[in-house]
Formats: C-alpha cells, sequence, structure tokens
C-alpha cells in the first residue's frame, strides 16, 4: 500500500473504505466456496443430518439468492462457530456449552423467529443471520475505527493514518473469524464505538463547563457501548479499565471535585460507566445461575461452582471444561501456537508500550521525544492526543499480557480485532516510512507486516473452511 494511492482515496474516504471491504471479503469468501472440504471434522455435516437436510437442507420456498447464501454460510460453519449457529437454534442445554457468546447466540434467534418463509428452525437460516451479522458488523466497525483514528492522530497526518488504521483493520489476522458466525465482529464494533464516545470524553485544553457536561454524557454512552462488547465476549470488561484509570487518576483531587457539581458528576459518570460495562458481563452469567443454582432451593444439588464466591459458569467453564489458568497452557505441545500468536502478541505489546510512554506518534517537525523539556514546549493539542492514545493502549495491553499467561494463546490473532491501538501503531509506521519521518519502531518493515497480514488471513480461509488446524 502506498501512501499516494492511499491518499488518492481520501476523497471519500468511507466509501473507498468499503469498495476495499467488499473486495476483500469477496477473496475470502472466494477461498471458503474453493477450499476441498470438511478436513477430518464432520460436524456441520452431521448437523445437517440432524436436521432432516439429507433430502433438502435449504427450505424449498428459498430462492436462489438464499440458497447460495445458506450454502456459503455453512461452508463457514466450522470449528466453534457451529456451537454458536447450534445454540442459536436451540438453546443452551450443556454446562460446557455457556463458553459461548450468550448475548450473540440470542441475537440469532431473536432474528430467526421472525425470518419469511417459514425457515425459522433451519440450521442454515440460523448460519446465514450469524455470517450475515459478522459481515455487517464488520463493515460498520471499519468505518468507526476510522471516525477513531481521525480523532487521536496528529493534524497533520490525520487522514493519512485513520484511512491505513482502517484498511488494516479489514485486513485482520481475525481474518475469515470476521465472517463466520463468531461474535468477533460485532465485539469489535461495540468496543470501537465505545472508545470513540470515551476519546470524545476526554477533556480538550480548551474544555467549557457546557462540554464538560457533554463529556459526561459521552462516558456513559461509552459504558454502554462497552457494555455490550462485554455481552458479546468477555473480555470486553477490559475496556472497563479506561474508567477505573480515570477514577484513579482524580483520587489526588477527590475532596476538592466533590465540593463542586462538575466534579461530583465526574465521578458519578465514570462509576456508572464502569457499572454498565460490568453489566454485559454479568447478565448472561445471572440467567445460568438462575437455571443451575436456584435448583438448590427445591432440594436438588447444584454445581459446585454454585458456591464460589463470586459464582460465574463462564469462568468455571473455561479452567473445568478447557484447562484455562495462569501457566496452564506453558507445556510444549503448545510451542507451535505461541509461535503462531507471537506477530500479533509482538504487535500488541510493542504498540500498546509506545502508546504507553507517548511515542506512537508521527510528526516531521519532531523527530524524538528526547527529555521532558521538549515535550514540555509540545502544543498542548499533541499531549491530548498522546493521552488519547495512552488510555486506548491499557486494554490491549493487559490482554496481550493475559493472553500468554492465562489463555489459549492461539486465539490473540481473532481477539486482536476488536483492539485499535495496533492499528494505529502499524498505520503510523507506513506514514512515517513514506514520509522519510520519525515513527513507531518495529523489528520489521511496516510492509512485511501488511504482507503478513494477507497471506495469514487467506491462508486461515482455507484451513478454516477445510476444518483443518492450525486456524
Amino acid at each position: 500500500m502506498s501512501w499516494l494511492s492511499a491518499s488518492r482515496s481520501l476523497d471519500n474516504p468511507v466509501r473507498s473504505l468499503l469498495a476495499i471491504w467488499a473486495c476483500w471479503k469477496t477473496l475470502l469468501l472466494a477461498v471458503v466456496v474453493v477450499s476441498p472440504g470438511p478436513g477430518y471434522d464432520t460436524s456441520t455435516q452431521i448437523l445437517r443430518l440432524q436436521d432432516g437436510a439429507v433430502e433438502q437442507y435449504v427450505h424449498p420456498s428459498a430462492g436462489w439468492l438464499s440458497t447460495i447464501g445458506q450454502h456459503v454460510a455453512l461452508k463457514l460453519t466450522r470449528w466453534d462457530a457451529i456451537y454458536f449457529v447450534r445454540l442459536a437454534q436451540r438453546g443452551y442445554v450443556h454446562e460446557q456449552e455457556w463458553a459461548f457468546s450468550w448475548g450473540f447466540t440470542r441475537l440469532i434467534n431473536t432474528i430467526a423467529l421472525n425470518f419469511p418463509g417459514g425457515q425459522a428452525e433451519s440450521l442454515a437460516t440460523h448460519a446465514l443471520i450469524a455470517a450475515t451479522i459478522s459481515h455487517v458488523s464488520h463493515a460498520a466497525s471499519v468505518v468507526v475505527l476510522y471516525k477513531l483514528a481521525c480523532h487521536v492522530t496528529s493534524q497533520n497526518t490525520r487522514n493519512g493514518v485513520a484511512f491505513i488504521t482502517a484498511v488494516l483493520h479489514v485486513l485482520s489476522p481475525a481474518g475469515i473469524f470476521l465472517s463466520a458466525p463468531y461474535a468477533e465482529a460485532l465485539f469489535s464494533l461495540f468496543n470501537f464505538s465505545g472508545m470513540l464516545f470515551y476519546v470524545y470524553s476526554i477533556p480538550r485544553p480548551d474544555s467549557t463547563n457546557s462540554r464538560l457536561l457533554r463529556r459526561d454524557i459521552n462516558v456513559l454512552i461509552s459504558g454502554a457501548c462497552f457494555g455490550l462488547a462485554s455481552f458479546m465476549r468477555s473480555n470486553g470488561l477490559l475496556s472497563g479499565l479506561l474508567f477505573a484509570s480515570d477514577l484513579f487518576q482524580t483520587l489526588p483531587t477527590l475532596p476538592r471535585s466533590l465540593l463542586s457539581a462538575s466534579g461530583l458528576r465526574r465521578q458519578m459518570s465514570l462509576a456508572l460507566a464502569g457499572i454498565l460495562t460490568a453489566c454485559g458481563f454479568v447478565a448472561p452469567q445471572w440467567v445460568a445461575y438462575r437455571e443451575y443454582c436456584v435448583a438448590q432451593l427445591h432440594g436438588e444439588e447444584s454445581r459446585i461452582w454454585c458456591r464460589s464466591l463470586f459464582p460465574s459458569i463462564y469462568s468455571f467453564v473455561q479452567k473445568h471444561y478447557w484447562n484455562v489458568g495462569f501457566l496452564r497452557y506453558w507445556t510444549a505441545p503448545n510451542i507451535p501456537l505461541f509461535l503462531i500468536a507471537y506477530p500479533t502478541l509482538y504487535l500488541m505489546l510493542s504498540t500498546s508500550s509506545q502508546a504507553r510512554a507517548g511515542w506512537l506518534v508521527v510528526d516531521r517537525r519532531i523527530p524524538q521525544k528526547s527529555s521532558k523539556t521538549r515535550d514540555a514546549d509540545r502544543p498542548e493539542t499533541d499531549r491530548y492526543l498522546e493521552k488519547c492514545l495512552r488510555e486506548l493502549a491499557l486494554p490491549q495491553l493487559v490482554l496481550a499480557i493475559t493472553a500468554v499467561t492465562n489463555f489459549h494463546v492461539q486465539i490473540i490473532s481473532r481477539i486482536a480485532s476488536g483492539y485499535p491501538v495496533w492499528y494505529f501503531g502499524v498505520a503510523a509506521a507506513l506514514v512515517a516510512e513514506a514520509q522519510k519521518s520519525h515513527g513507531p519502531q518495529f523489528f520489521v518493515r511496516p510492509k512485511a507486516i501488511v504482507r503478513y497480514l494477507i497471506c495469514y488471513a487467506v491462508v486461515q480461509g482455507g484451513l478454516f473452511a477445510s476444518f483443518l488446524p492450525p486456524a
């Protein structure tokens, strides 16, 4: 991607981004359609047979476009997507199924109940709805990320960096997972939206009292968006660190701020935003608690996790059935999976560290940050932008560290799609290289990173559709 070609797309950036998104999705779907077969797992075919689909798995009233769409959607129903689609179709039966997003499956089911043509019970219909949600959410998240990048990049590079940032999200290493029946695309949309309203809430140097009121409203909207993100994926809780960080930073002035209406309102809005974020995670846990633990009141034996201080079926299932926990994944057979995850982890850790240190900048006027004096001489706007990036980097940094120590590490390649700072870093490095100016530093040239993203996503798509690891 050249700086010149990106600049030519800036006349109508949103339209250009959607055109790039459409071309990329077409390529990935073509890879899926021509993939050789189901590999070693035939779960999707078995579910189709159980559905009475041996004669005709698409409803007779479906048109040719719907038939093609459902066929492609079933090709996308691989790995965890089988759980999402099946759970949306029939609900949660087994305890271990609660590891898969309750919010996402209920959304699919709600839409399916209103699906025309008498196909509401079809597995193919649920797969098509889920894949459509992923496609639409990914397109919308590209636009939201562009708006976010415009807000947090410096004025002299704003359009170029913002545009390339959004393009990188199109080419995300999550790849086919942003098209398949997974919650990643919807999570990205809500998480980016929450971060957009959060940076709107950070006071600019010229903020007035009326703007401070708008700031607190934006904080609440941000918390609601993060709550929806947590409703789709539990790692959305990490975005609540933004509000916790802001509350911590206000502690030195807490007694004085509580004496003013704006100060008190600020504290309350941050606290409420944090509660809204947590509600997205707690709501499905409460549904499960009522189903599995309230039975104890009727003399039946409850599950062991019901007796925990903070009962969470999600945490229990991850630990009990998937062996998730601190350093549990650090075994010799998993070394290849750490190697697969390394490029994404490196980008996340390096860019978040540079952002936290205030180095994630592209500005030809300032070759480097060499002293506090130089930093003090910088315009207030630049320091404001650095603060935005520094705060947004916190959830990404914690996620990357947690992925190394606690998760099945290979999933970082897809869940990283919903965190913006590493996109900013690579985009800033590309622009800095084109302008021959100072920018974020990596071990390899930024163009090599883009080539890696493209190659990884294409190969991943073929492996995924063929039910082959290590997609």
